[in-house]
């Protein structure tokens, strides 16, 4: 029977909340990486990562890897097509229906 492999590292699992509030704290408070660290005992290195995320992206959420580029009425309209082309068996390909997506984007300006 093969054994088992131990496992070497321990991975650190923090919470978003906790994230957040010790990137609030840097951002709005102005406080260093070094207090927030020591105060929220979190690695330097995750909490400058968090922060890079946030003011980069601009988001609250950066767990969510997505933009949102259509409203939801947009995407209703581009989704009730694309399931009406495949009733009357157009044919669509997944290709084509991102190729139709971009080409719906570009026309309304987005």
């Amino acid at each position: 029977m093969p054994r088992k492999r131990q496992c070497t590292t321990d991975s650190r699992y923090y919470s978003a909340v906790a994230l957040k509030t010790a990137a609030e704290k840097m951002l709005k408070e102005g406080a260093s990486k070094r207090q927030v660290a020591k105060d929220a005992s979190f690695p330097r290195s995750t909490i400058k990562r968090y922060v890079i995320k946030v003011t980069e992206f601009r988001t609250d959420n950066t767990m969510c890897g997505y933009l949102e580029i259509f409203s939801h009425e947009e995407e209703k309209l581009l989704s009730n097509y694309i399931k009406y082309a495949c009733l009357i068996q157009y044919g669509m390909s997944t290709q084509s229906a991102r190729k139709l997506a971009y080409e719906f984007a570009t026309a309304n300006g987005k």
